[in-house]
Formats: C-alpha cells, sequence, structure tokens
C-alpha cells in the first residue's frame, strides 16, 4: 500500500538524521544510558528501560520478561552482545537487584519509557523507534543477513527455514560492534 511505503521510506530517512553520538552531551544521566543502548544494541525501548541488574552480564544482555514487563513475542526473549562502549555503563548497573531504572515505568499504564520520545528526539534527532532502525540499517550496511539482524532485534523469523538453525554467538558480537 502506499501508506506503508510511505511510511518505510519515512524511517529510512529517520535513520540517517541521527545526530552523531560524539555530538550528543557526555554526562552520563540514566536517560543517555537508555539512549546509547538504544543505538548500540537495536533494542526495544521497553527492553531496555525494564532490564534488571540480573540481566547484566559481562558479556550480554539478557532480554528476558519478568513480573512487570512482558515482551512483544516469543522470539524477543533473547541475549544481545554487550556493546564494548557499553561495558562500563551497564556492568556498573548490574549490581542492583530489581530493575535498573524503575522510575522509567508508568505505574498506571505499566509501559516503559513511555515520557522518553521527546527528549531522545532532542538529543538524538529522532524518536527511540528510529534508533531501532537505526541499528537494523547499519548491520545491513555491514553486509549481515536477515537471520543475524532479526535475532539481534528479536524478530520471529518469517520463513520455515529461517526457524531452522540458529545464528552462532560470534557472528552477534561481530554485529553488534559494527553498530555506533
Amino acid at each position: 500500500c502506499e501508506m506503508c511505503i510511505r511510511d518505510s521510506l519515512q524511517r529510512s530517512l529517520e535513520a540517517e538524521v541521527i545526530i552523531p553520538l560524539d555530538q550528543w552531551p557526555t554526562h552520563q544521566s540514566d536517560m543517555m544510558v537508555i539512549f546509547r543502548t538504544l543505538l548500540l544494541t537495536g533494542c526495544r525501548l521497553a527492553e531496555v528501560c525494564g532490564l534488571r541488574g540480573e540481566d547484566i552480564k559481562s558479556d550480554r544482555i539478557l532480554i528476558r520478561a519478568h513480573e512487570l514487563r512482558s515482551l512483544k513475542t516469543p522470539a524477543s526473549e533473547r541475549e544481545v552482545p554487550l556493546h564494548p562502549d557499553l561495558r562500563s555503563l551497564l556492568l556498573a548497573l548490574s549490581g542492583q537487584s530489581g530493575p535498573i531504572w524503575p522510575r522509567q515505568r508508568n505505574e498506571t499504564t505499566g509501559r516503559w519509557g513511555v515520557n522518553l520520545a521527546k527528549p531522545c528526539r532532542r538529543i538524538t534527532g529522532v524518536n527511540p523507534h528510529g534508533l531501532r532502525h537505526r541499528a537494523a540499517t547499519r548491520l545491513r550496511e555491514a553486509g549481515f543477513n536477515e537471520a543475524v539482524v532479526g535475532r539481534l532485534l528479536g524478530h520471529t523469523p518469517n520463513t520455515i527455514t529461517g526457524g531452522y538453525g540458529m545464528v552462532p554467538w560470534d557472528k552477534l558480537v561481530e554485529a553488534v560492534a559494527c553498530l555506533r
């Protein structure tokens, strides 16, 4: 449909207008760590905002449902390699028990990160979902196949063949390292 094509083109253009990371504010507020994590993982906003201390491991981030956060699909449950630029930021938070950013949860709706769209656009040039599109675009530009892209983003395989086999961990690590 024409609207779908227009929306797809808009998302592609947004992925290109992101303010370069070196021009983002350097203070390490919760919001800035969340935005960096979105950029360098391709994760969904709710997945990042709902992270718990126990979800951060020395080399990976565990995206899992828990009592305060569900996931979009069963394929959303995954392990994302920890980008080298996130290691010190997130490992410092890994010792916490429970949600890392509990104030990012709207108690009324149960949704995570609901007030971050405007600050994200002001700081990064795009909304949080635009950072996810940027990750997918960068992965494709770097030559990673759809199995790798889909696995990192937590997408359900869209073919019967896509449900067979696995993506090697070292390929995921290589893919995350190319995100910037």
